[in-house]
Parts: structure tokens; C-alpha cells; sequence
């Protein structure tokens, strides 16, 4: 698990960002994730928290090594869901997920711009409904949301399209990405 400080290091240094954020997008976090779930199941951790089910002598002992137990399963649960829910924000949610395209293994670029192509179709099919009036609040007006959509739009139609040619140029060469 990177520390915070591990991670402005990385920051300072182009390619290493570069390859932070296309892993972060393309879920190697979930290395952690697993990392801290397997400690449910290591001798080593249940013997540091004098977990030891062989010295259990009596019913007060066993509800007590019952007790700590599932604190252990709950803390080590809910420390991997965190984990999880806090960086599926940046492997699910655009515009931080189109980060995979950075990825230098080629088949984890072509998976991100394949979400990305996907993306833009949304996004282009929102538009032409929005343009043909399809929106019931297009009749009253701009809404603050359809605003939003409209600047999200407009941001992506300028900046994001354009990213697999100027970031990761090998994707090019995989042809049809649909």
C-alpha cells in the first residue's frame, strides 16, 4: 500500500505519475485489497494479537478469544471495503478512469479506451437527445444539471477524445477498438 509520502515522491517524477494513475485506473489496487484480506488468514497476524485458539482452558477465555476474533474479522473487513470503495472513485468514475489509456501493457489500454469509446457514445447520444429536446426541462429552460452535462460534454468533446493519439500512441496499432 503506497503511503502518503511514497506518493508525492511519485508526483515529482513524470512517468512514474504517468504509471500511478494508469494502475490506479486500471484496478491494481486490488492487490491491496487482497493483501489486506489475506491477513485473515495468517497465523502471524492472529498469533500478534494473541489469537491462539490451542490455550483456550476455559468458557471465559473462548468468549473472549471469540470477542477479539470478530474484532479482527470486522477491522480487517471494513479496512478492505474503505480500501476498495475509496479507489473504485478512480477506476470507475470519469474522467479519472480514462487514465488506463496511460498503461504501458498494451491490453490494459486497449480495455480503457474501449470504456472510453463506450463513454463517448453515451455522451454523444445524451447531446442529440438534448438538441431534439428530449429533456422535459428543456421547456422551462436550462437547468443547472443540464448545464453541467453540457459543460462535461463540451470537455470532453475537446480534451478527452484526443487523449489515446497524444498519450499512448501504440493504440493505434490494435485497429477497431469496438
Amino acid at each position: 500500500m503506497m503511503e502518503y509520502y511514497d506518493f508525492l515522491e511519485v508526483l515529482k517524477n513524470q512517468e512514474e505519475t504517468r504509471r500511478f494513475l494508469a494502475n490506479m485506473s486500471n484496478r491494481h489496487w486490488a492487490a491491496t485489497v487482497q493483501a489486506v484480506l489475506a491477513k485473515l488468514s495468517s497465523h502471524e497476524a492472529l498469533h500478534d494479537i494473541k489469537i491462539d485458539i490451542a490455550r483456550v482452558d476455559s468458557d471465559d477465555a473462548q468468549n473472549t478469544i471469540q470477542n477479539y476474533s470478530n474484532l479482527f474479522f470486522d477491522l480487517i473487513v471494513r479496512t478492505a471495503a474503505h480500501r476498495a470503495w475509496s479507489c473504485l472513485t478512480v477506476s470507475d468514475v470519469a474522467p479519472e478512469q480514462w487514465n488506463g489509456v496511460l498503461s504501458s501493457i498494451p491490453a490494459e489500454s486497449q480495455h480503457a479506451f474501449k470504456i472510453m469509446k463506450a463513454d463517448a457514445e453515451v455522451v454523444a447520444q445524451a447531446r442529440t437527445s438534448l438538441a431534439a429536446g428530449g429533456h422535459p426541462e428543456q421547456k422551462a429552460g436550462q437547468s443547472k444539471h443540464e448545464t453541467w452535462l453540457l459543460t462535461e460534454i463540451n470537455f470532453f468533446q475537446n480534451n478527452v477524445q484526443a487523449t489515446p493519439r497524444v498519450f499512448n500512441p501504440h493504440l493505434l496499432n490494435f485497429g477497431s477498438t469496438s
